[in-house]
């Protein structure tokens, strides 16, 4: 996380200026590689429960688990188009941002989920 902020900065220095595919590469780059380890942490974590509580359902652990598989997956789509169109990649990036900010909001307020 605290590497972050030097990807964006270089997008936000070379985008539309030579350098801009390395920048947006980079950049999906580091969304790829920490949706990797994300998802490896989740898998330890819900792994029979070894580190959440007995009581979130196994059906929750396996939604969210689906739920999780998309980073990695449109993470590295997302860095293999930053090498042929710059701005569709860093828009499917904006686009899982906008889709993990609203599921993780709409999964909190749902009833039964704390």
């Amino acid at each position: 996380m605290t590497f972050l902020p030097f990807p964006t900065s270089l997008v936000a220095d070379y985008y539309g200026r030579a350098g801009e595919t390395t920048a947006a590469a980079l950049y999906a780059g580091t969304f790829t590689i920490m949706a990797c380890a994300f998802n490896l942490l989740w898998r330890y974590a819900s792994h029979r429960h070894r580190l959440i509580g007995r009581e979130i359902r196994e059906d929750d652990i396996r939604s969210i688990s689906r739920q999780y598989l998309l980073g990695p997956t449109v993470y590295g789509l997302a860095f293999v188009l930053a090498f042929v169109n710059v701005t569709m990649s860093l828009l499917i990036t904006l686009f899982l941002a906008i889709f993990y900010g609203v599921t993780a909001s709409t999964s909190r307020s749902s009833p039964g989920h704390s």
